[in-house]
C-alpha cells in the first residue's frame, strides 16, 4: 500500500528540476489490462521532523519479451465511473534513450505535509489510488542506473489534480539514464595529469538534489575518472601545477561518452573558485529556507548554458552560498514557489554580505486545455509561460506538467508585464503562442484548443552498411526561446530492431528532426511540410558512423551560419567551412534581416530557421545589415554540412 510520511523541511531542499528531454517529458501509454494499483492510506505519524524514509511497495511482475519494441504513445484519458467516490493517477516509467519501461521505479507523491510512495513492476507501470482529493505534486522518482528526478520539496513542478469518480490514466514520465562518461585530464602538452581534483556544476534546471549525484572526484595515476551527469553539465578539473580546464556535457560527449580537459599553464594570479554568499528573506524579513537561488553570468547571452550552472538552496537561516565562480559579475534570482523571484544584477563573485529579499502578490495567468477535434478537456499537458524580451527574444519564466481531469491549468506569482504561454502534450501540435498582460490583481486569461499535427515515418541506418539502427532518437528539431533552459520537446521517439520510427505531434508548418545515436554523426534532417492530420514518409535518414578517436559532427543542409536573435534580425555567429554562408562573404556580427522577402521578426526565431534551410543546391535570398551597417541583398546557396 501507499506509505505516507511525514517530510522534515531541512531534508528536503534542492533545486527544482523538470526531467524532459534535458529533461522528463510527460507523455502517454496505453494499457490493455488496468496496472498495479497501491493505495493511499492515512498519514501514520503527523509529529513534525519525522524522517522520510522511502518505502517498497511490491507490485506482482511480469517478464517482457527479449527484444520488446519501444513503447506507443498515446494521449492522457481520463475514465470516469460516476457511482464511485474514489479517483486514481496511473501510467508508467519509461527510459527516454530506449523507451522502455523501467522496472522497480520508486514515485513519492506529495500533498499537505504527506508523501505516499509507489514501486513500478516489470513493465514500470505505476498505479495511484487517491483517498483525500486535491493537488498533489510528483515529488520524486528514482530507479537504478538512472538520473532521478528530485526537485526542491514543495517546488516539483507536476502536479496532478483528483476529482471523484475520474481516473487519469496513460500517464508517462521519463527517466535519463545515468551514463558512464569517462573524462580524462591532460597538461597543455597532452600528458596525462594524475591528482586533479574534478567538479561538476550541474545546470539550475537539471539538478537533482533531493538525492544527490556525486559531484566531485579526483583523476588516477591515467588522469582519468568516471561520473554521471545530466546533459550541459559543467564539469572543471583543477591541479596547482596548472590553470583550470572546463569542458560541457555537449552533444560530442553524449555520442562518443568521453571528455577530455585540457589544464592551461598555471596562471600568475588565480581569478577562478570564487564564492558568492548571503541571505533569502520572505515578504515579512524572516529567514526563508528552501529557496533556489541561481546565478548567471551577467554578460550571457539568451544561448550561453552558462546561465544556469550556479545554483544553490537555501538553509534554515535563508543562507546560502554559490561556489566555483569565475572573476565577474553575475545576476542573482531567488525563487519560492507561490512568491514573486527576487533578482539582483552586476553581483561581483567574491561578495558575501547579499540579501535578497521575495514579495507576495503577484497575477495569475489561468486556462482551459481542450481539444480541437471534438472539444473536450485535455488532461495531461505541459505550461510554458516566458517573459517578451524583444520582437524575437523570449526568457523563459516557468514550465510546469499538469494533470487535471478538466483541462485546466493556473500560474501564479507573476509580475505585471506581457508574456507568451504555449502548451505542448502529447498526441497533438505544440500550440502557437498565446500573448497575454498581466496586471495583478487581475487574473489573465489565455485558453487554447490544441490540433492533433502530423506525423513522420521512416527507417534509420547506418549510410555505409545500410544496416537499422536500433535505439536511435528522433526528436523535433527546435525550441521555444527559454534563455538558457530548453523547452520539453514532445515529438521524440526511439527506432525498433528494424529501424523504424513514426514520429507523431508535429506542429504544422516547415519543420526539421533531429537524429542521434551512439557513436553515429548526428543530422538534421529539414524541409518536412507538415500538415495536420497527415502523414508523411517513410523517410529514410543515413548516419554515419564515428572513426576510432573522430569528433562527432552534426549533418545538415544549410548556409552554414550560427544564429541568435537580437532585436528584429538574426545576428550571425559562426560561419562554418565549407557552406553558401563562407561562399558569400557573410561574418560574424553581420544581421539577417529579411529572408525571401519576408522580415525574420516575422517569421519568428524557428520560424527564419526553416526557411534558410533547404534542399543542396537550392539558393535562399537574404537582406543583410553589415556589422559596419551597410544593408545588401545577396543570394546564398544552400549546402550539405558537417559542422
Amino acid at each position: 500500500m501507499n506509505t505516507p510520511k511525514r517530510p522534515r523541511t531541512a531534508l528536503l531542499s534542492f533545486v527544482v528540476v523538470l526531467l524532459l528531454a534535458t529533461l522528463a517529458v510527460w507523455l502517454l501509454y496505453q494499457t490493455e489490462e488496468p496496472p498495479p494499483v497501491v493505495e493511499a492510506v492515512p498519514m501514520a505519524d503527523d509529529r513534525p521532523g519525522t524522517p522520510v524514509e522511502m518505502s517498497r511497495v511490491p507490485v506482482e511482475e511480469q517478464p517482457e519479451a527479449q527484444r520488446p519494441l519501444p513503447v506507443h504513445l498515446s494521449p492522457v484519458t481520463v475514465k470516469e465511473k460516476k457511482s464511485s467516490p474514489g479517483a486514481s493517477f496511473s501510467g508508467r516509467v519509461i527510459s527516454w534513450t530506449s523507451g522502455q519501461g523501467v522496472a522497480g521505479a520508486e514515485m513519492t507523491f506529495a500533498r499537505l505535509q504527506a508523501t505516499y510512495t509507489s514501486v513500478t513492476n516489470a513493465k514500470g507501470e505505476f498505479g495511484f489510488n487517491v483517498a483525500e482529493h486535491g493537488t498533489y505534486r510528483l515529488a520524486t522518482v528514482t530507479a537504478e542506473g538512472y538520473l532521478p528526478f528530485a526537485p526542491a520539496w514543495g517546488h516539483s513542478p507536476v502536479t496532478l489534480t483528483s476529482a471523484p469518480g475520474m481516473h487519469i490514466r496513460d500517464i508517462v514520465v521519463y527517466l535519463l539514464p545515468a551514463v558512464d562518461y569517462l573524462g580524462k585530464a591532460i597538461d597543455p602538452d597532452g600528458a596525462p595529469v594524475a591528482g586533479a581534483r574534478v567538479k561538476l556544476f550541474v545546470r539550475a534546471d537539471r539538478q537533482p538534489t533531493l538525492i544527490p549525484l556525486p559531484n566531485q572526484f579526483q583523476t588516477d595515476k591515467q588522469g582519468e575518472f568516471r561520473f554521471h551527469a545530466p546533459d550541459d553539465t559543467l564539469v572543471e578539473a583543477r591541479h596547482p601545477d596548472f590553470g583550470p580546464a572546463r569542458g560541457r556535457v555537449d552533444r560530442d560527449v553524449q555520442i562518443t561518452h568521453q571528455m577530455t580537459l585540457k589544464l592551461k599553464p598555471k596562471p600568475k594570479t588565480s581569478t577562478t573558485d570564487l564564492t558568492i554568499a548571503g541571505r533569502v528573506l520572505d515578504p515579512q524579513g524572516a529567514p526563508l529556507p528552501d529557496a533556489r537561488v541561481v546565478a548567471r553570468v551577467a554578460s550571457a547571452g539568451p544561448f550561453d548554458p552558462q546561465g544556469g550552472w550556479w545554483a544553490a538552496v537555501s538553509d534554515t537561516d535563508g543562507r546560502f552560498e554559490l561556489d566555483g565562480l569565475d572573476n565577474t559579475r553575475y545576476t542573482l534570482t531567488a525563487s519560492y514557489p507561490e512568491l514573486i523571484p527576487a533578482v539582483t544584477d552586476g553581483v561581483s563573485a567574491g561578495t558575501r554580505n547579499i540579501v535578497l529579499q521575495l514579495t507576495s502578490g503577484g497575477g495569475r495567468i489561468l486556462g482551459e486545455v481542450k481539444a480541437r477535434s471534438d472539444g473536450r478537456p485535455v488532461p495531461g499537458f505541459v505550461v510554458v509561460v516566458s517573459e517578451r524580451t524583444g520582437p524575437m527574444g523570449e526568457n523563459q519564466v516557468t514550465n510546469q506538467s499538469v494533470f487535471d481531469p478538466a483541462g485546466r491549468y493556473q500560474v501564479g506569482s507573476l509580475k505585471a508585464g506581457d508574456y507568451l504561454v504555449r502548451i505542448l502534450a502529447h498526441g497533438f501540435a505544440a500550440s502557437e503562442p498565446v500573448q497575454v498582460s498581466v496586471q495583478p490583481p487581475n487574473d489573465a486569461r489565455a485558453d487554447f484548443l490544441l490540433v492533433v499535427g502530423g506525423t513522420l515515418t521512416g527507417v534509420v541506418t547506418d549510410a555505409e552498411t545500410r544496416t537499422p539502427i536500433e535505439g536511435a532518437r528522433i526528436t523535433m528539431e527546435g525550441r521555444v526561446d527559454g534563455g538558457a533552459l530548453p523547452v520539453p520537446v514532445v515529438a521524440s521517439t526511439t527506432t525498433d530492431v528494424r529501424g523504424g520510427f513514426t514520429l507523431s505531434g508535429l506542429a504544422p508548418g516547415l519543420r526539421s528532426v533531429y537524429t542521434m545515436a551512439h557513436r553515429y554523426n548526428g543530422r538534421i534532417l529539414s524541409g518536412l511540410d507538415v500538415k495536420n492530420s497527415v502523414v508523411l514518409g517513410p523517410v529514410q535518414i543515413e548516419l554515419t558512423r564515428l572513426k576510432e578517436g573522430e569528433k562527432p559532427k552534426l549533418e545538415l543542409t544549410g548556409i552554414g551560419v550560427t544564429l541568435t536573435p537580437q532585436g528584429e534580425a538574426m545576428l550571425i555567429g559562426q560561419i562554418l567551412p565549407g557552406g553558401g554562408a563562407a561562399e558569400a562573404n557573410l561574418a560574424p556580427g553581420d544581421a539577417i534581416l529579411a529572408i525571401d522577402g519576408v522580415p525574420v521578426a516575422k517569421l519568428g526565431f524557428n520560424g527564419a530557421i526553416q526557411k534558410i534551410r533547404g534542399p543542396d543546391g537550392t539558393t535562399v535570398m537574404l537582406n543583410v545589415r553589415k556589422a559596419s551597417g551597410h544593408e545588401i541583398q545577396l543570394e546564398v546557396f544552400r549546402r550539405k554540412i558537417r559542422g
